[in-house]
């Protein structure tokens, strides 16, 4: 998670030899700069769009392909990483390298951004946010405001940030039965991503002057959902 880059690189500093490559393929932003700020290393970033789901120590379910892996240089040379991209493919992990991922990592970023706390509030019933109208274009309004904060920033997008949406709606994509890691990290009283993804939207959106009154909102429920379940959890 976003909030945890810092001590997650320390705990592997005592164990680095040599110059080797870091990877972040985070949600949320800021954390390849996080690193480069704690080492001179190279640095590569990039988005994913596997979903999995977190057993314990060791042991991670993968749950949903989404759509190619994307990766990038953050510090360093597009060329020193091409072989990495193409050792994820021979994985199974269909992979892009290119010069510059932040159109594709502000994409997936929006995606989190929107459907993540949605997720949450529906208590992780996936369906809920595909079959019920109300909820289909509170997203919608959600995504529209994200994108003009984006605009705003002068980011050009790699896709249509809501493009998985679209195809699960039209029946391209099966409907699955996960509805984020939000709504996973409430179930398992863990600290949610919601500041680094929403959180940080809104925030963004005062700061250019964008109005986000829908973002906002979800944003605040979120917040009380996040909070609610974890008061129960200690009660627990």
């Amino acid at each position: 998670k976003s909030q945890a880059t810092e001590a997650a690189f320390e705990s592997i500093r005592p164990g680095l030899e040599g110059r080797p490559l870091l990877v972040t393929l985070q949600n949320g932003l800021g954390n390849e700069e996080l690193l480069m700020a704690l080492t001179d290393l190279e640095v590569a970033h990039g988005v994913s769009f596997e979903a999995a789901r977190y057993d314990g120590p060791g042991h991670v379910h993968h749950l949903v392909h989404g759509e190619d892996s994307w990766l990038g240089p953050a510090r360093g040379k597009v060329e020193s990483i091409a072989w990495l991209g193409e050792l994820m493919t021979r994985s199974g992990l269909p992979t892009k390298v290119v010069a510059d991922p932040r159109g594709a990592i502000w994409g997936k970023f929006i995606f989190n951004s929107v459907m993540n706390p949605i997720g949450a509030i529906v208590q992780g019933v996936n369906a809920a946010r595909y079959e019920v109208p109300e909820m289909r274009a509170l997203i919608d309004d959600m995504a529209a405001e994200c994108i003009r904060v984006v605009e705003a920033l002068g980011i050009r997008l790699a896709f249509d940030p809501m493009y998985l949406v679209k195809k699960t709606r039209s029946g391209e994509s099966p409907l699955t039965k996960h509805a984020g890691s939000m709504a996973q990290d409430i179930e398992a009283g863990r600290e949610t991503e919601l500041e680094a993804m929403t959180g940080y939207v809104v925030r963004k959106a005062k700061e250019l002057g964008v109005p986000v009154p829908v973002t906002e909102s979800v944003y605040r429920m979120a917040k009380g959902v996040e909070y609610a379940a974890r008061a129960q959890s200690a009660i627990d």
